[in-house]
């Protein structure tokens, strides 16, 4: 009897120790293929995803962002937005481009589509899509999250569950507040151009002359204002115009040089200055800082002027 109870107690025990050495292996094999794959994208991070981007190639790039949808097009190597066809900022088409062309693997975060929420990588990303002139799909980036110091981003590709991280400045890239070209006019000073303003019951004509510039109004210009008046860029460039077709300027700026006038309506808005060209047939609407507004007089001078007068 005691031998029969020893006997089923060894094999009990066998069988235990025969379970405990499979697991193991087992834990073991599965150790040595996560290893196995760890060292593979290892081996991978340095590596572009799109190693055979030619960025001349690009003539479209589709951009789905936080509560609006882009389409850049090339033309004649300028890019427009559509469907106006606005001039779009070509420094940060250029520069979003080449964040494509050199973004690299980096880490294997997840292969699992359930943590894409995590990282915002679900209908929430945002999306980067890039094509050629016969409109064949040349790369599609979904961008999630940044890292910690917006230096690194957490992203995904077309058809593929996985979630990489890598170095990349491609979020603040795509977190322009504009796509637009915020340049309104470049004048140079030699083209000898002729500046009318009206607003807020003020009015004067500015001509330069003998390299100087002089007031019809008899004040002092502000030479620093004007050159920014000739080279204008806005803070900002929205396609709005529509809203603004029958309303009634508060003010304009015009300038003349030769045979061409430009002209820039000038509306109040509750947070500043509004713009438009009102030459243009399609213009954007600009918002221009408050210290670019009329009349561009130096103050400090046209006060010692009065004082003077007054003695």
């Amino acid at each position: 009897m005691t031998n029969s109870i020893l006997k089923q107690t060894l094999k009990k025990n066998s069988f235990y120790v025969g379970a405990a050495v499979i697991l193991v292996a087992c834990l073991g094999v599965l150790k040595l293929m996560e290893h196995q794959k760890e060292e593979v994208f290892f081996e991978k991070r340095e590596e572009k995803v799109f190693p055979y981007l030619n960025i001349d190639a690009v003539a479209e790039v589709e951009l789905e962002l936080p509560g609006t949808r882009l389409i850049l097009v090339k033309q004649d190597d300028e890019w427009s937005v559509q469907p106006n066809l606005h001039p779009a900022n070509q420094v940060y088409v250029k520069s979003l481009l080449r964040e494509i062309r050199s973004l690299t693997y980096g880490d294997l975060i997840s292969t699992r589509v359930e943590d894409h929420p995590k990282y915002n990588l679900d209908a929430q990303s945002r999306l980067v899509i890039l094509r050629s002139f016969s409109k064949e799909e040349l790369a599609r980036v979904y961008v999630g999250d940044p890292g910690a110091n917006y230096r690194t981003i957490f992203y995904r590709l077309a058809n593929d569950e996985r979630v990489f991280r890598t170095v990349s400045d491609l979020y603040p890239s795509l977190s322009r507040a504009t796509w637009y070209s915020r340049s309104i006019w470049m004048v140079p000073p030699s083209a000898m151009p002729e500046i009318r303003f009206e607003w807020m019951a003020q009015a004067d004509i500015l001509k330069l002359q003998d390299g100087a510039w002089q007031s019809e109004a008899s004040q002092v210009p502000d030479t620093e204002k004007i050159n920014k008046i000739l080279s204008l860029t806005a803070q900002n460039a929205e396609d709005l115009a529509s809203s603004y077709a029958n309303r009634t300027p508060d003010g304009q700026l015009q300038i003349q040089t030769g045979p061409v006038t430009m002209i820039l309506a000038l509306f109040k808005g509750e947070k500043g200055i509004l713009a438009m060209r009102s030459d243009q047939p399609k213009s954007l609407v600009y918002s221009l800082p408050a210290n670019l507004l009329p009349p561009y007089v130096d103050d400090a001078n046209n006060q010692n002027d009065n004082l003077e007068g007054q003695q």
